[in-house]
C-alpha cells in the first residue's frame, strides 16, 4: 500500500466526498479517483460505495480506516520526531585539538558532521598536547585530540586514527562528564574512527 493512496482514502472517509477530499489535499479528483481504484485493486476489496446522494466506507472500507488512520498518526510522529531532533542539533561544541593530531583528519571529520548538522558549530582551540588534556580535565573543552597518550586520570581516551609512520592519535574526553546532546552526537560519529583505548 501508498501512503498516499492511504491518504487519499482517509481524506474521502473523512470528507464523505472526493471532491472536497482533493480540495483539503491540494489534488486534482481525478488523482484522488486514481489513488482510490489502486488501493481497492491492490486489496482485492471494495472499499468505498458511491452513490448519488452519498459517499461511505464499505464494509472493508471501515476495517481499513482504522488502521489507515494509525498509519498515517504514526508517520505524523515520525516526522515530528525528526524536527524535534534536528532542532535540538544545534549550539556550540568545544574542541581542543593538538596542532599535529591528525589535525586533517579531525578537520575531514567536522566538516562531514556539519553536512549533516548545519546548526552545530565548533569552538576549536588549537594547543600543545598536554593543554589539550588540561582544558578537557577542566571541562573548558568537552574533547580533545591529541598525539600523546592520555595521562591525566580524569580523562579517558580512544586510539582516534593511526597516523604516518605508525604514530597515532587520540580522542579524549571527561570521565566524569556527561556530554550535552550535540557533543555525544559527534562522539558516537567518530566512534567507527577509533580503535582501542578505554570506552
Amino acid at each position: 500500500m501508498d501512503i498516499k493512496e492511504l491518504e487519499a482514502f482517509v481524506y474521502v472517509i473523512k470528507y464523505a466526498g472526493f471532491s472536497r477530499a482533493a480540495k483539503e489535499l491540494h489534488l486534482t479528483q481525478p488523482t484522488i479517483s486514481t489513488h482510490i481504484a489502486s488501493l481497492e485493486r491492490k486489496l482485492g476489496v471494495k472499499l468505498i460505495v458511491r452513490t448519488t446522494k452519498q459517499t461511505r466506507p464499505s464494509e472493508a472500507g471501515r476495517i481499513l480506516y482504522h488502521y489507515a488512520e494509525e498509519i498515517l498518526k504514526l508517520r505524523e510522529n515520525a516526522v515530528s520526531a525528526l524536527d524535534d531532533f534536528s532542532r535540538e542539533m544545534r549550539g556550540t561544541v568545544a574542541l581542543a585539538v593538538s596542532d599535529g593530531a591528525g589535525r586533517d583528519k579531525v578537520e575531514i571529520l567536522l566538516e562531514e558532521f556539519r553536512e549533516k548538522y548545519p546548526e552545530i558549530v565548533f569552538d576549536v582551540r588549537f594547543e600543545n598536547d598536554c593543554h589539550v588534556q588540561d582544558l578537557v580535565a577542566a571541562r573548558k573543552a568537552e574533547l580533545g585530540f591529541c598525539k600523546t597518550y592520555c595521562t591525566n586520570r580524569r580523562c579517558v581516551w580512544r586510539t582516534f586514527v593511526n597516523g604516518p609512520n605508525g604514530g597515532q592519535y587520540h580522542v579524549l574526553k571527561n570521565k566524569n562528564n556527561v556530554l550535552q546532546p550535540i557533543t555525544q552526537t559527534f562522539y558516537d560519529y567518530i566512534l567507527p574512527f577509533c580503535a582501542g583505548g578505554q570506552p
